[in-house]
């Protein structure tokens, strides 16, 4: 990650807990000793300033893998909510492997489903857009590379990207 920037709090920061936080994500947290549930494929965590230029470059960060349930609750518990981000951020989940560029090999035929909301709108709809990805909620799923969260001034942009723009079949079902 880009110095200076502070969108991953540390584990052990004592804030309270933010408003869509989930609560008890923390690794052993209810004292369960389960065994931890592996998500398909794995997943990374990518942070980008919103220049196109410069990502499509290779220049965006990935901040972390997983491949558990428990390891997403606990990173996603330690990145800044989109209300929290800077003008200009990109937050990107995607499959481990596929990196977040327009032009890269796997998205450059693809295409984006996106929603727009008002600003500090948009956390709800970010949590519920990585939990259907990680759960393989989508019928489709193999088709989308990942999904991101852009910041832009008094709006906040969530993207669902897919592989293939002339598979209609997914375009129409990721949605």
């Amino acid at each position: 990650m880009a110095e200076g920037t502070d969108t991953v709090r540390a584990p052990g920061d004592a804030e309270e807990m933010e408003k869509g936080e989930i609560a008890g994500a923390a690794a052993g947290a209810d004292g369960d000793s389960a065994a931890p549930q592996p998500v398909e494929p794995t997943w990374a965590f990518w942070i980008g300033n919103g220049n196109p230029q410069e990502e499509s470059a290779g220049r965006g960060n990935t901040v972390h893998t997983f491949s558990t349930v428990d390891d997403f609750l606990s990173l996603y518990n330690n990145i800044l909510h989109p209300s929290k981000l800077g003008v200009g951020a990109d937050l990107h989940c995607f499959k481990n492997k596929i990196e977040p560029k327009c032009q890269g090999p796997i998205c450059a035929n693809g295409g984006a489903w996106t929603i727009s909301c008002g600003e500090g709108k948009s956390q709800p709809l970010w949590l519920d857009t990585l939990l259907a990805l990680i759960g393989g909620q989508f019928e489709y799923g193999n088709e989308i590379c990942g999904a991101v969260l852009s910041v832009c001034g008094k709006q906040e942009t969530i993207a669902i990207w897919i592989k293939d723009a002339t598979n209609e079949a997914a375009q129409v079902k990721v949605l």
